[in-house]
Formats: structure tokens, sequence, C-alpha cells
């Protein structure tokens, strides 16, 4: 959207957040064009990439609280005694909070990867819940 509006407004747009960037053909003019960037406003907490999100911590505590002292098929993921213990919960903390981070800079990079993104994260989280419901119902050994 663009305005017609003299310089000395400016002020008054970079006041109320817009981000103007000034237009114009020759510097002596009296008016200049200006365009109106909207500024990047997060959707409300209850769209489905929040609530991707929130599933995905979910999933990831889910899944470290029932392979907690069992022994680990993963070698990545094992203690000393084979068993899954902080170092394997550290590590899947971390990939955790690495696709969080990476997804929240796509989305703000990228908006229309909004649904991907949350289609992605849900899926991941419905791979580690069904994990943790299978460690669950297996008996530690």
């Amino acid at each position: 959207m663009c305005f017609s509006i003299h310089a000395k407004c400016v002020a008054n747009f970079e006041r109320l957040g817009c981000m103007p960037t000034v237009d114009a053909e020759d510097g002596a003019a009296a008016e200049q064009k200006i365009m109106i960037a909207p500024v990047y406003t997060p959707p409300k907490w209850t769209s489905p990439y929040r609530i991707a999100q929130f599933a995905l911590v979910g999933a990831a505590a889910a899944d470290i609280a029932s392979s907690w002292g069992c022994a680990e098929a993963n070698p990545l993921l094992r203690s000393g005694d084979g068993r899954f213990r902080a170092q394997g919960s550290v590590i899947k903390v971390g990939l955790t909070a690495g696709s969080l981070v990476a997804g929240h800079y796509l989305r703000k990079r990228f908006p229309k990867l909004e649904k991907p993104l949350a289609i992605a994260m849900g899926t991941t989280s419905a791979f580690l819940y069904t994990t943790a419901f299978r460690n669950h119902s297996q008996a530690c050994y």
C-alpha cells in the first residue's frame, strides 16, 4: 500500500511500529512516496503450528521418560552401562530444541512454510508418542 505524504510524517510511522521506506524520484520533492511494509506479527497461540510445537515437546518428554533406565539399542544414546541415562536425554533434548529453533527461523523467513512445518512437527511427535507407548508397554530388561 502506498501513501503520498510529507517527509516529516515518517517519524509518526516509526512511532506506530510501521517500517516506512522512502521511494522518491528526486530528493527535492516536497512530498515523497512512502511504502509501508507490514510488521511481522506471529499468529495466535492456537495456530496449528504452535499446537505442533507443544506436541513435539510433549512427545520428546514422554519418549525420554519411557526410555529412562532401560536398555538402549541406539549406540549414540547409550551410557556406559548400555542403558538410557543423562547422555541420551541431553542428546534428545538438544535435537528437539534444535528443530524448534530451526522451525522458528524458517517460519519467520518464509511464512508460507508454516503449514509444512506444522505437518512435519506433528508427524514427528506422532512417531515419538508411538515410540513412548511401545516403551511403556514393554518391560525394561
